[in-house]
């Protein structure tokens, strides 16, 4: 019989045997309270209990690598995921939308950097929203309405709320790991034009596995014109910059200084300043 998720775990993390754990102390971990806590390649998992507090008062609980148990009063997961999404320069969030397009994957379920990810079953307008690093899972299983994922110490399995649509879950998980495979081999591609070699990861995580990516998609990155793709992403970003330069310097002049030529000019000349600059 195939061993589960469950049967190869030491523990399964459920959400609402949360509250039990904590006041039993039945985990090892130390716990910490911590409403400046941010994301990183340390954290496993973050649970949302936003609709049921843990003790009343605590919105989040984080398991972290390197620092334990953290308890999160005011910081949600939707917080969470929205700084890792900060994190990343414009330009590179500009050409993972362009890769998603390009690749006809969805990025709305996964803040992707290569070497690590942070991955959730639903988007940011859902409740509750669970965060898991892929790059800390060895393992997915699924179970009916619930998704299961195993630490690469196989120490935790973290079962998660999986969307009612039937199958949905594997096609987003794919998708999630398939966009990051992408992002991968488009820092290889750059590192190549510098003349360097990427050194990735060795250690078998989700996001190294084959079995969870899309291998045709991965494949035909490689076909990609890259300095097209910087291009068009570029472009993108001159145009977002003039926009609020315009709306930044307009809310101290009058709008009625200006005529529409001016107008055109100004931005023309905004573009021109930042490719001079880039």
């Amino acid at each position: 019989m195939k061993k589960t998720i469950k049967m190869m775990a030491k523990q399964v993390i459920r959400r609402e045997l949360l509250p039990d754990l904590l006041a039993n102390e039945v985990l090892e971990e130390k716990v910490t309270v911590d409403n400046n806590y941010r994301i990183k390649p340390s954290t496993l998992f973050a649970f949302d209990c936003q609709l049921k507090p843990i003790q009343d008062k605590y919105q989040t609980v984080v398991f972290d690598q390197e620092e334990g148990l953290i308890l999160l009063e005011k910081m949600t997961t939707r917080s969470l995921f929205y700084q890792a999404y900060k994190t990343a320069p414009d330009r590179e969030l500009t050409i993972k939308k362009f890769l998603s397009r390009l690749l006809n994957v969805t990025g709305q379920h996964v803040q992707a950097f290569g070497s690590y990810a942070y991955f959730s079953f639903f988007s940011l307008r859902n409740r509750p929203l669970d965060l898991v690093s892929l790059h800390q899972m060895r393992r997915f299983d699924c179970s009916q309405e619930m998704g299961y994922f195993l630490t690469l110490d196989r120490r935790y399995a973290f079962e998660t709320p999986l969307p009612a649509r039937k199958g949905s879950a594997w096609t987003l998980l794919q998708d999630a790991i398939t966009l990051n495979a992408a992002c991968l081999e488009l820092l290889r591609q750059r590192a190549s034009m510098w003349g360097c070699q990427l050194k990735t990861s060795r250690q078998k995580s989700l996001l190294t596995d084959p079995a969870y990516q899309r291998s045709d998609i991965v494949t035909s990155l490689k076909g990609v014109d890259l300095y097209q793709l910087y291009q068009e992403a570029d472009s993108k970003i001159i145009d977002l910059c003039s926009d609020s330069f315009y709306q930044e310097f307009a809310d101290e002049i009058d709008k009625k200084c200006w005529k529409i030529g001016d107008l055109h000019n100004l931005l023309a000349k905004c573009s021109h300043n930042y490719i001079e600059f880039k």
